[in-house]
C-alpha cells in the first residue's frame, strides 16, 4: 500500500476465529486495483507473531491491540477515535472474507457524493465454496449505485463493518459506542441516518462473505426458532445502543425507529410466549423469496399478520 493519498484507509479487526482465512483475506488486500490506502488492524487475543504465521508473510499495517478485558466493540471505537483525526474515508472489511479486487475503488467512487457507502456480498461457505446466494439490498433500484430506502436500515442492516465505507466527519457523530454493543455496524449506520447521512448502496458484489453457521448474525435461511430469539433479543438491545447517545436526531427519523421498537418490542413478547406462533413464524420467514440482510429475520415486515396482536 503506498501514502500517495493518506486520506484512505482499510480497517479490520483480527481475532482467533479468523485466523484460518486470514491468507486469503490479505491476499484479496494486495490485490487491490486501487492501492493508495494505509491498512489498519486490531487484534483481538492475537499477536502480532500469531498473525504474521497465518498470512504466512510480513504484514504491512498499522496495529492496535485489544487491552485486557476489553470489549470488541471498545476496540473497535478506539481504533476508529484514532483513524478519524488521521483519514477523509474508512473502509471496512472483514478479515474473514476475501475482498474483490475493486472494494476499495468501487467503495471510494460510491461514496464521492455520500456520507456512507455499503455494498452486496456473494455468500461462501467457511471453504470458500459459492453457496449461490447474495447478501444484498430487499429492493434494490436497478444495477448503479443508489440511495439506501429507510427501510433497509430500519428492519435489518445492509451496512456492516465488512461491506462499508464512512466519511470520518460522518462516523465522528455516531461516537460513542457502547461497551456491551453486538451489533456495533448497525448502530454506527442508524446513527449515521439519524443524523441525516445520505447513504449509497451499491449492488456490485463487493467481495465474498463467509457464512458460519453459528454466527451470532445468521444472515440466510434456514433460520432457527433459537436464531430468531437471539436475534430478537440483539435488535432491541441494538435499538437501546442507538439512543444511549443524547444526540440531535432528526425528529422524523427518531420516531420512525421509535415505531420500529415498538414492533420489535411486541414481536419478541409474542414469538417468546408461544412456540407454536414462534414455529409458525420460522417457517415463513425461511419461505420467503425476498433477500436478507443481517437481523431482518426479526419481525418481518411481510409476515406481520403471524406475529402482530391487532
Amino acid at each position: 500500500m503506498s501514502r500517495a493519498s493518506p486520506d484512505i484507509v482499510v480497517y479490520t479487526t483480527v481475532h482467533p476465529g479468523a485466523l484460518p482465512y486470514l491468507r486469503a483475506w490479505h491476499a484479496s488486500i494486495l490485490e487491490q486495483s486501487r492501492r493508495d490506502f494505509d491498512l489498519w488492524i486490531g487484534i483481538d487475543q492475537v499477536s502480532r507473531e500469531t498473525l504474521a504465521q497465518a498470512v504466512d508473510r510480513p504484514v504491512v499495517a498499522t496495529f492496535v491491540e485489544a487491552k485486557s478485558g476489553e470489549m470488541p466493540a471498545r476496540l473497535r471505537e478506539r481504533t476508529i477515535e484514532r483513524l478519524i483525526d488521521r483519514y477523509s474515508i474508512v473502509v471496512f472489511v472483514d478479515s474473514d472474507d476475501i475482498a474483490a479486487p475493486d472494494r476499495v475503488e468501487r467503495a471510494i467512487e460510491a461514496i464521492s457524493d455520500a456520507d456512507v457507502a455499503c455494498c452486496a456480498l456473494d455468500l461462501v461457505d467457511t471453504q470458500g465454496e459459492r453457496l449461490g446466494d447474495r447478501f444484498e439490498a430487499p429492493d434494490p433500484k436497478g444495477d448503479g449505485v443508489q440511495q439506501v430506502e429507510d427501510s433497509w436500515l430500519l428492519n435489518g442492516n445492509i451496512a456492516g463493518l465488512g461491506n462499508s465505507a464512512f466519511r470520518t466527519d460522518c462516523l465522528r457523530r455516531c461516537l460513542p459506542v457502547p461497551p456491551d454493543c453486538v451489533a456495533m455496524d448497525w448502530l454506527l449506520a442508524t446513527r449515521a441516518w439519524l443524523h441525516g447521512a445520505r447513504i449509497v448502496y451499491d449492488p456490485c458484489s463487493g467481495g465474498l462473505y463467509r457464512r458460519h453457521l453459528n454466527s451470532v448474525t445468521p444472515i440466510s435461511p434456514p433460520f432457527r426458532m433459537a436464531d430468531v430469539r437471539e436475534a430478537t433479543r440483539v435488535v432491541l438491545r441494538h435499538f437501546e445502543c442507538v439512543f444511549q447517545s443524547s444526540a440531535d436526531y432528526a425528529l422524523d427519523r427518531k420516531q420512525a425507529v421509535d415505531a420500529r421498537r415498538a414492533g420489535v418490542t411486541e414481536f419478541a413478547a409474542v414469538i417468546n410466549a408461544s412456540n407454536e406462533t414462534a414455529g409458525e413464524y420460522v417457517c415463513a420467514v425461511n419461505s420467503l423469496r425476498t433477500p436478507h440482510s443481517w437481523w431482518s429475520c426479526v419481525a418481518h415486515p411481510a409476515l406481520e399478520g403471524i406475529w402482530r396482536r391487532v
